[in-house]
């Protein structure tokens, strides 16, 4: 699995839906959301991975998707 501190962004918002943005949120390296989401995504198991992203879901219909570029 990628070293998720290498991701250029995450999102955190609902898991079955698209990640325009409208149902959650991106966050960028440097920011305290950024930061936040690698340490739970870090105690997660991953459901899809991919060269680009991987999903970790958690709660009801709630995931983390961590991305690299």
């Amino acid at each position: 699995m990628k070293n998720l501190t290498n991701a250029t962004r995450v999102y955190i918002g609902q898991d079955r839906a698209c990640r325009c943005g409208c149902q959650g949120k991106y966050w960028e390296p440097g920011t305290r959301g950024f930061k936040q989401a690698i340490t739970k995504a870090q105690k997660l198991e991953a459901d899809d991975v991919d060269e680009t992203y991987i999903n970790f879901p958690y709660g009801n219909n709630r995931a983390i998707t961590v991305y690299f570029d």
